[in-house]
């Protein structure tokens, strides 16, 4: 029997569609920090305006208390809704990269004397002749799926 042993850690910083759906959780990671900065700086605003040692006429220090609260409701919805989003989007990317790698994979030892391919994660030990994730590097780098 015959075994070898693939990197899935290294296919998969360099497959290229796998690092365009890192790159897509990033914009999405931005998109939600571009919204989270106002109530950020509101935030700021209030807490500078409840420590000052100026008193200002008319001020409702309760107000401003109640308005700091409601901003610190809508930010940590903001961040709840984005660790969502980014755990679903993140779990859909794993599965979907696994899946087109183990594809590869599969034409790779087509055709080759291999019984199982197993992850290295799971490897104590293995001889290099055993290692086969260069060779899926090369194959996804010859159909432009690798950096």
């Amino acid at each position: 029997m015959i075994i070898n042993v693939v990197d899935f850690e290294k296919l998969t910083n360099v497959y290229k569609p796998y690092l365009d759906g890192v790159k897509e959780i990033n914009i999405k990671r931005d998109e939600f920090i571009t919204k989270l900065e106002p109530i950020r700086k509101e935030m700021q605003e209030i807490i500078k305006s409840l420590t000052s040692k100026i008193e200002v006429p008319g001020e409702d220090k309760q107000a401003k208390e109640i308005k700091y609260n409601e901003l610190q409701e809508n930010a940590i919805a903001l961040d709840e809704e984005f660790k969502g989003l980014a755990k679903e989007m993140k779990d859909s990317l794993n599965a979907k990269t696994f899946d087109e790698l183990s594809i590869m994979i599969d034409e790779f030892i087509e055709g080759k004397d291999i019984d199982i391919v197993i992850g290295k994660m799971e490897v104590v030990f293995v001889k290099p002749n055993f290692e086969i994730t260069d060779n899926i590097v090369d194959l996804l780098r010859s159909k432009n799926l690798a950096d």
